[in-house]
């Protein structure tokens, strides 16, 4: 049977070395005796692959094993045993297997996609080289989990829960995240994964694919590509989807469905429809799955037989379960058929198997088996059965060892009983343990014939079948335990005859793992290239030699229109344009004399040809591979239409760029890192006086007249940082000129940087802005002579206005008769009047100035309204007006503002209204209201008459200084027209807003809203602590009086008399320092203006002479004609504490007297 094995009978050799040695390949024979020689020497045995000659001079590859039965004192073998194995459909399949795995790899790494694929255990087992050179990290760093470290913080959560969630569910996903790039950059990219199976239905892992979508290309062409992936994947696995919705009862199949079913993709199909396509005996059988799935929810998972739509007989493995929360049951659909056959036809092996055979005989069928079949628990039964049989053991089992370190059980023999089913997916643990695990600890055959007295029932679980003894084999791989197997329950017990016998099929059983492994390893690199290959985004043609198409992918079929069918086995010139054929034949015709060929390994440009006629630019990447049946060439293929439009563009848009800066008024310059000229428009040429050819021979600093060169370089590095910025700066013509301009700058990000520049001569815009300038300085002056001039005004009217206002509040004092009454309260109202003017004239003033100030204390809105009644009762009421004043109920007591202003304005609309209102009614309204988000509360207030009103034209005015509706010399009403514009200037300037609304002869309305939030409570308490300190009454004071203008000075002595004070009158500052150091006074009335000393140098005088501060400070007030924005603050700091303004009133006079006094008492004077 050895040499039978090589075809040649026992009589033609004599069982020796000699004749032995020249029948192996003289390749393998140094190799075997190197082996062999080590095996005897040790006494451990050997398995050596080689290649003996047959005896029709053919070379076969057989496997060799030997193990020593009997050695010396030193353990060489002296006597060996061995079997000889045929395992040239092995090796060839092993040559497949790489050649599949060199194609599905060449495939992967031609393309642009990212792929990967990964095992049961989640863990990634394999990038392709292009998502290598997008992360720039190795394959060691990726593997496992490591990919997970270029994924964006932000999205690996989220892509986390997708992948685990579409990994335990067994289904295909779809996300988007950002991974880094090589260049730090995070690119956004989609990936799409689809689970793996092989031919039996046994889950593998998952295969994906990536794209970067960073520049925005997710369109709908991409989603349907994704949605086909998953459509090809499920085709390529042959594994189809089906879906039932538990409400409509619509039933859905994938293409791969229909196709297993022979009906028509997207054609309906009913329930009903698809029940009947179930062999009688098996219909019940779905109907019932599919009744307690829709009923209890029950997952189905069953192998049954159908008739196809064109009376093909199919099993099939169809899988069920309920999504409760969609309302679906969904599963697969897998045409098992070809499994089936097998199973059958290894079942009816078995059946045939009827008499016992010799040791050697079971072991070559045994042998035969495994070789020809990927069916591991087949063939394992096989080498089971043949074990138990020959051996005698009457029970027994068979376990691999699994990822948990424990034992996957896959068949199982006990008296009584029918050998167990191989059920793979659903394994028994068994933990290692007892005599069994030394078999895996040792590596060799281990035996107890007496098992139910021995140390190892301690181990047996209860309920365990009855042992009389037990043998274990391990199942051996490169000399690592990968299973074990067990006999039991041997009539007379276990001979070491029957371990040796137990450890050959456990090397068969072994073998026949391997030999599975790599056929699975086989099936799904094929698996895997195809779906690379279909799932690309380019097109990949497969050609050989002669020219003509062997792969042609999805891909592919879209671009040139063609089908599959239509291009496997035709030329591939169909796919050029007439003119390209020969050459490419030629081309091809060359490679296969000289084996040189320029278009290997490199992108190229061509044109293609579709079905329909049309051409189209394509690039092209071309590799070649070689397998046995012959050299073959791969070319990627990409539609660059798209791009070549783009380029014309860009060169469209160079041409007219480069003509509009040839144009330009402005100048232009591009340079480069170090501040060289590498580009220059005509403008500037012109700006500088320098030629073209000039400028590009020399730098930046070269030109610049402001800045050194390392200033240059260091402006350059900032516009790298910050991108881009405008400056003005000086350059210098070829003359040696200097010339303004102003610059643009943009700082390039491409390769080699740089920046671009646009220059504009701004030589005249600078002179006129030097013009300004002066101008500018010009009106300042004026506006300060305006200022001088309307202090002095302001002086040379107020101290007349003094003594005439003075004198008339003294003479209404007196006992009048009443047409002296009259007189005198007309004379004051007039005065008033023209004092009135002369404040807005200065209010307004200062407005426009943008000195005027304003206090942000508590008010009372109230106080306003009422001083508004006191004020216009008696004039509305002479004139037959009614004067409504409507506060809101809703009014709140106290707000914060300026009163004196918002009084102001008040006072100014209602004089106003008043003014221009011969009939009828004004009215006030007042309102409060909070507004939404940071806005401050709003104080509404509104004034209404029913007077000339304004015509629509003159609208636009009313608020203009000096305006009144009717400008004409026989107006009817008084008035300079600046109470409405100081009310406008006070509003802005409040941050408030103003509207009116007027018909001529019907009235007019101004609503106004000003910022006034309500006061807090500690607010109000320091304002009514200052209240109360103003209407204390306070006693006869010791005054001071300081006065040149001898009017004004009597006025206001009798003024203070008739208040209770006593009072001593100087005409002159220097006269008020010699009394004031000479007799002791409680205040000082201080004129500004007098001859001799004026009034802010005998206050200096004074404070540095008396003692500052506290009770004894004396009190000095200013009193002075000059009323404009800033003189208060300039007598404080020359160390006046107090300040009014002539002319005055009486009872102003008094409050202020009042307040000093007791800051005095108090010591708060400063």
């Amino acid at each position: 049977l050895y040499y039978g094995l090589l075809g040649y009978a026992d009589k033609d050799f004599i069982a020796s070395y000699a004749n032995w040695r020249p029948l192996v390949h003289p390749e393998d024979i140094d190799r075997v005796e190197r082996d062999l020689g080590q095996g005897i020497k040790t006494g451990g045995g050997f398995i050596v692959d080689l290649r003996m000659r047959t005896k029709d001079g053919a070379w076969k590859w057989v496997c060799t094993r030997g193990k020593a039965i009997e050695t010396d004192a030193e353990g060489k073998a002296l006597r060996m045993v061995g079997t000889l194995s045929d395992i040239t459909e092995r090796k060839a399949l092993e040559t497949r297997l790489g050649e599949s795995e060199l194609h599905f790899r060449t495939l992967a790494n031609s393309g642009q996609a990212l792929i990967w694929t990964s095992t049961p255990d989640k863990l990634c087992d394999y990038f392709n080289e292009p998502w290598l050179a997008f992360t720039g990290r190795s394959l060691e760093q990726e593997l496992g989990n490591g990919w997970a470290e270029s994924v964006h913080p932000e999205d690996f959560q989220r892509c986390l829960d997708i992948y685990v969630q579409a990994f335990d569910a067994r289904e295909s996903f779809s996300m988007e995240y950002r991974l880094r790039h090589h260049s730090g950059e995070y690119r956004w990219i989609v990936d799409q994964g689809t689970p793996r199976y092989d031919s039996k239905g046994e889950f593998l892992g998952y295969i994906g694919h990536c794209l970067d979508i960073n520049e925005g290309k997710r369109t709908g062409e991409e989603l349907e590509r994704s949605r086909s992936l998953l459509e090809e994947t499920s085709s390529i696995a042959q594994i189809g989807g089906w879906e039932l919705n538990t409400r409509t009862m619509e039933l859905l199949w994938s293409n791969e469905t229909y196709r297993i079913h022979e009906v028509e993709p997207g054609q309906p199909v009913t329930l009903g429809q698809a029940m009947a396509f179930y062999v009688p005996e098996h219909e019940a059988t779905i109907r019932d799955a599919v009744q307690r799935a829709l009923k209890h929810g029950t997952a189905f998972d069953v192998e049954l037989e159908i008739i196809t739509a064109k009376s093909a007989r199919r099993w099939v493995h169809v899988a069920g379960k309920v999504s409760a929360e969609r309302g679906k049951v969904h599963g697969t659909f897998q045409d098992i058929t070809a499994r089936k056959r097998t199973e059958r036809a290894m079942h009816s092996a078995l059946r045939d198997l009827q008499v016992r055979q010799a040791e050697v005989e079971a072991l070559q069928n045994a042998s035969t088996l495994i070789l020809s079949t990927q069916d591991f628990p087949l063939a394992a039964r096989h080498v089971f059965d043949a074990s138990c049989k020959l051996i005698g053991a009457t029970a027994g089992f068979v376990t691999i060892m699994n990822a948990d370190g424990g034992g996957d059980e896959i068949l199982f023999l006990h008296p009584g009983d029918q050998p167990c089913a191989v059920v793979p997916a659903l394994p028994q643990l068994m933990p290692h343990r007892g005599l069994h695990s030394e078999a895996y600890k040792q590596g060799v055959a281990v035996f107890e014939n007496d098992f139910a007295a021995s140390t190892w029932m301690q181990f047996m679980p209860t309920g365990h079948a009855h042992l009389e003894n037990v043998l274990f084999a391990p199942l051996l791989i490169g000399g690592k335990a990968v299973g074990v197997m067990g006999l039991a329950n041997k009539p007379g017990g276990f001979t070491k005859r029957d371990a040796r016998l137990a450890s050959s099929f456990g090397e068969l059983a072994a073998l026949a793992l391997r030999n599975s492994r790599a056929l699975q390893a086989l099936e799904n690199s094929e698996a895997r290239f195809s779906s690379v290959a279909h799932t690309a985004v380019d097109a990949i043609i497969t050609i050989s030699t002669d020219g003509l198409i062997t792969f042609f992918n999805d891909a592919a079929v879209r671009l040139f229109g063609y089908t599959v069918e239509e291009t496997i086995g035709q030329p591939v010139t169909a796919l050029m344009p007439e003119a390209f054929r020969q050459a490419h034949s030629e081309a091809l015709q060359r490679y296969a004399a000289t084996g040189q060929a320029t278009s290997l390994g490199q992108a190229i440009e061509r044109t293609g040809r579709r079905k329909d006629g049309t051409e189209f630019p394509l690039e092209l990447s071309v590799s070649s591979w070689r397998t046995p049946e012959g050299l073959y060439f791969t070319g990627i293929i990409r539609d660059i239409t798209e791009r070549k439009q783009a380029e014309a563009a860009l060169r469209q848009t160079s041409a007219r760029l480069q003509a509009t800066l040839e144009t330009a008024m402005d100048g232009f310059w591009r340079v480069d890192m170090q501040g060289r000229l590498r580009e220059v428009n005509e403008a500037y040429c012109r700006m500088s006086g320098y030629s073209a050819q000039e400028l590009l021979a020399m730098s930046v600093p070269d030109m610049e007249a402001k800045e050194a060169k390392e200033e240059v370089a260091a402006h350059i590095r900032y516009f790298t940082t910050h991108g881009h910025d405008r400056f003005e700066s000086l350059h210098r013509r070829k003359d040696g000129t200097l010339f303004d301009v102003e610059v643009s700058v943009t700082f390039q990000d491409t390769e080699g940087g740089g920046l671009v520049a646009f220059l504009r001569d701004i030589t005249e815009r600078k002179q006129a802005e030097a013009a300004l300038l002066s101008a500018k300085d010009a009106a300042e002056a004026a506006n300060r002579s305006k200022s001088e001039f309307l202090a002095n005004m302001s002086h040379e009217l107020r101290t007349p206005m003094n003594g005439v206002l003075g004198m008339l509040q003294l003479l209404m004092l007196e006992e009048l008769r009443p047409s002296q009454q009259k007189y005198a309260n007309n004379a004051f109202e007039s005065a008033n009047r023209l004092l009135s003017l002369l404040n807005d004239i200065l209010d307004f003033s200062r407005i426009e100035a943008g000195v005027l100030t304003f206090k942000q204390e508590p008010y009372r809105p109230g106080d306003i309204l009422e001083a508004t009644v006191g004020v216009f009762a008696h004039i509305c009421s002479r004139k037959g007006l009614e004067l409504n004043i409507q506060p809101d109920p809703g009014l709140p007591a106290n707000l914060m503002g300026d009163e004196a202003r918002i009084r102001q304005i008040v006072f100014n609309l209602v004089g106003n209204a008043v003014k221009f209102t011969r009939h009828g009614a004004i009215t006030v309204e007042a309102w409060h209201r909070s507004l939404p988000g940071d806005s401050p509360d709003r104080l509404f207030l509104s004034v209404s008459d029913t007077g000339v009103g304004i015509p629509e034209a003159k609208l636009g005015t009313v608020f203009d200084r000096f305006s009144q509706a009717d400008a004409s010399y026989t107006r009817q009403f008084e008035g300079a027209g600046l109470g409405l514009a100081i009310v406008r200037r006070i509003v802005d300037s409040l941050g408030g807003s103003l509207c009116i609304e007027s018909e001529a002869g019907a009235g007019t309305c101004v609503i106004l809203a000003l910022p006034a939030p309500v006061a807090k409570a500690e607010a109000l308490a320091a304002q009514a602590e200052a209240s109360h300190a103003t209407l204390e009454q306070s006693r006869p004071l010791r005054i001071l009086l300081a006065e040149d203008e001898l009017i004004g000075q009597m006025g206001a002595r009798i003024m203070l008399e008739r208040m209770g004070h006593s009072v001593v009158a100087v005409n002159d500052g220097r006269a008020a320092v010699e009394a004031a150091l000479e007799h002791e006074f409680d205040c000082v009335l201080m004129d500004i203006q007098m001859p001799e000393m004026d009034g802010l140098e005998a206050t200096r005088i004074l404070r540095s002479t008396l003692l500052p501060g506290g009770e004894g400070h004396m009190p000095i007030i200013a009193m002075t004609a000059y009323a404009l924005s800033g003189d208060r603050e300039k007598f404080l700091a020359a160390g006046m504490d107090e300040y009014i303004a002539k002319p005055f009133q009486q009872d102003d006079l008094r409050a202020l007297l009042q307040m000093v006094a007791r800051k005095r008492r108090l010591g708060t004077l400063q």
